[in-house]
């Protein structure tokens, strides 16, 4: 049977959202679902529906994953959150997740979505329940403070005679002002004298322990001297700072008040109950159900009306512990009290929970036990919080990576023994010293403050670093920062997790000597491939310099005179020409350059133009508009210049060759920049056939190509994506509605 579930989708791709919606329905949901792209959108999309569920793509043209995650935070509701993205880093899913995103998928693994929602749906409406029970619990307690203050019969409370505590009915009752005028005196200065000795051997007799009957009448003494018939009920109460006793006083001049007293005691004392956060259970001597307060109907699922007068061990408690809390039961009634125990109970919905009981006896007249009394904490998550932990330790001390835990202060907390394999040092070596700076010391200032930034904003640092065992051999790790906060949002220890990665590093080194051979192969097959539009380019002010000689040559061969002025105008148009095929050379020289080139702001806008200063006389002899829609004020990118034109040639010559494919339509190659928060965004769209389903996950891969082998190596995206990654961003690609396909590149501005 398929599950209803209202889907808000936060998508500005049609096909994405198709996608979403029949992995979902193959997940088993009957969906209602809205598609919405911008902020606008979205918030009328809220006001005019109930959602159960928001799936926002991470970047979008006008808006983004973050920007509705807090557009939907604003609006107060608490639906899960999950970002569905085609490409989103480590860094970005850590940033999302720390904004309240309840989970991230990506595009290509949606296998993972059904199972996330179902998940977050579960917490959802764990949630929801959580704050309807503390609001219950906000309710009732609210109702016994009102109770307490309003109860029409007085309440004191005293120790050792000593008034700590009356409400404001006891205080009337007595002609007292406020409450400051009892705390000097005693609980018999309010009787009347003929009936002080009895209340003081009542006293004495509690103080020992003995068994006094509840209720007692006597005669209190007001503030003016009169007196008036009470009934005084006492009951002895442990508080935190040691027991004391509670009285209920009711006046009775009038004959019926003893009912009435009676009837609010009861009322009372059901309010004091269901509003305990504790369970509070009472049996009778056959172990059936007699009491059943709101914390025990909360937690078990089940209503007083339900489980009243039926056996206790039958109903709640799991088979495997029902004879050994039968044996507790017994012990009880048999006078064996108080006792603790702890046991688990099978709700209505048939989960376990564990509970401690503290367990005691209501005796009758005669002293027999007539009510077993058990109030009991559910124990659940924190005994699940102490396995987690044990578990933690178990982890800590058998995990591969070395870890080093570090106070704020720079003093070594605690070290697994991974540490102690990897470095050399021992804990007596390292634990309660100040020992950070051996392990941070890596870092020049550059680093450091990164560092310090990441840690701010993130709460974590990731980095690679050479660094010394103990004998001082040099080793190269890789590690991770993270700081841990305090429940008031204080930092109090780093982690550092670091792992041994010489030999990953020396096969990553030969790797990227290799990748580098390969890279620069493709770059000179790519000034193979803009050879004739650099042959055309350098035609140009050739053809202008043979033009210029030749007349002179010309003029001078019939003997007419050139004045100086005349042939300084020619040889200045010959220079300028010289200069610009030289700069055509240059910026060819530039871009075929062998090694690493240094990391400097760089515009994007000027890697495009660079870039079509290469290319366009070819894109033209293809027969190719090019349509620019830059951004003015673009921030700069950290790349180097070769870097970002080589992106930009690759998605042109890429373009182009699809644009070869086609005939028929207007060829056309739009080119768009745009920032969007702290993204630089470049687009490169063609109208050509786009790109087939069953290859848009494998264009990137190196060595993979769907032209002919004599004309492609299959390296060029493979290339574009590894640059755009060295420079910590990513490249997207997609389908046109119209045709033709959109590669988008998004790199951090500085």
């Amino acid at each position: 049977m398929s599950a209803g579930l209202r889907l808000l989708i936060v998508e500005d791709c049609e096909e994405d959202a198709a996608l979403l919606i029949r992995e979902l329905q193959r997940g088993g949901y009957d969906l209602l679902c809205e598609r919405v792209e911008t902020a606008e959108a979205m918030n009328t999309a809220l006001d005019g529906q109930g959602w159960d569920l928001v799936i926002s793509d991470y970047v979008m043209p006008c808006f983004s994953g973050l920007d509705a995650l807090r557009l939907l935070q604003e609006k107060g509701l608490d639906l899960p959150f999950i970002i569905v993205s085609g490409n989103i880093g480590e860094d970005l899913a850590v940033e999302s997740m720390k904004a309240g995103a309840h989970d991230y998928v990506l595009k290509d693994n949606l296998s993972r979505l059904v199972p996330a929602i179902k998940r977050e749906l579960r917490e959802a409406a764990i949630r929801q329940e959580r704050r309807r029970a503390e609001k219950t619990v906000e309710q009732s307690e609210e109702r016994f403070r009102s109770l307490f203050e309003n109860a029409p019969m007085g309440i004191i409370i005293y120790r050792d005679n000593s008034i700590m505590f009356a409400n404001q009915a006891l205080l009337y009752m007595y002609g007292l002002k406020d409450a400051s005028m009892i705390h000097t005196t005693s609980l018999v200065d309010y009787i009347a004298p003929d009936y002080r000795q009895e209340i003081r051997e009542r006293i004495e007799r509690r103080k020992l322990g003995k068994v006094l009957p509840k209720l007692l009448e006597t005669v209190g003494l007001k503030q003016d001297g009169s007196t008036f018939p009470t009934f005084i009920e006492t009951a002895q109460l442990d508080l935190p700072d040691g027991p004391a006793c509670v009285s209920f006083i009711s006046d009775i001049t009038q004959s019926k008040m003893a009912e009435a007293a009676l009837k609010r005691e009861r009322v009372f004392s059901s309010a004091v109950l269901d509003t305990a956060g504790a369970l509070v259970l009472v049996l009778d001597i056959e172990g059936r159900i007699v009491g059943f307060n709101r914390t025990c109907e909360s937690v078990s699922g089940y209503s007083f009306k339900e489980v009243q007068g039926k056996a206790f061990c039958d109903l709640v408690l799991v088979p495997e512990e029902k004879e050994r809390v039968r044996a507790v039961f017994k012990d009880l009634c048999s006078g064996k009290y108080p006792n603790n125990t702890e046991n688990f109970w099978l709700t209505k919905k048939g989960d376990r929970r564990l509970i401690a009981w503290k367990n005691t006896v209501l005796l009758n007249d005669v002293r027999s036990v007539e009510y077993i009394v058990a109030t009991g904490l559910d124990i659940t998550e924190q005994r699940q919080a102490e396995d987690r932990l044990h578990l933690a330790a178990e982890v800590l001390e058998n995990v591969s990576a070395g870890i080093l835990v570090i106070t704020v202060d720079g003093v070594v907390d605690s070290i697994n023994p991974a540490f102690t394999s990897i470095t050399g040092y021992s804990k007596s070596e390292v634990i309660g010293n100040d020992r950070s700076l051996l392990f941070f010391n890596h870092l020049g200032p550059t680093k450091s403050k990164e560092l310090r930034r990441s840690l701010k904003e993130t709460g974590q640092y990731r980095g690679k670093t050479w660094a010394l065992r103990k004998d001082g051999v040099k080793y190269f790790e890789a590690y991770t920062i993270t700081t841990i906060i305090d429940k008031k949002g204080q930092v109090t220890h780093y982690i550092r997790v670091f792992q041994d990665i010489t030999a990953n590093e020396k096969v990553r080194r030969e790797k990227q000597r290799i990748q580098g051979q390969i890279a620069q192969m493709h770059k000179l097959s790519s000034l193979s491939a803009l050879s004739a539009g650099v042959v055309h380019e350098i035609a140009q002010p050739l053809n202008s310099i043979s033009v210029l000689a030749d007349g002179m040559l010309y003029m001078l061969n019939r003997g007419k005179e050139l004045g100086s002025e005349k042939i300084k105008e020619k040889l200045q148009s010959i220079s300028e020409e010289i200069d610009r095929i030289n700069a055509i050379i240059k910026h060819i020289r530039s871009f075929a350059q062998v090694g690493h080139a240094e990391m400097v702001p760089c515009s994007i806008n000027k890697a495009v133009d660079d870039a079509l200063d290469l290319l366009g006389s070819q894109l033209a002899a293809h027969g190719i508009t090019i349509k620019k829609d830059f951004a003015a004020n673009l921030a700069d990118v950290m790349a180097t210049r070769n870097d970002l034109e080589e992106v930009v040639i690759n998605l042109l010559v890429n373009a182009m060759e699809a644009l070869d494919d086609v005939s028929g339509n207007e060829k056309e190659i739009v080119i768009i920049t745009c920032q969007l928060e702290r993204k630089v965004i470049f687009e490169v769209a063609d109208n050509a056939i786009g790109i087939d389903a069953g290859i848009g996950r494998r264009i990137f891969e190196p060595l993979y190509s769907t032209k002919n082998p004599d004309k492609s190596m299959g390296l060029g995206l493979s290339i574009v994506k590894s640059i755009v990654e060295n420079l910590n961003g990513n490249i997207v690609v997609r389908n046109n509605e119209k045709g033709g396909a959109t590669f988008r590149v998004l790199l951090p501005v500085l």
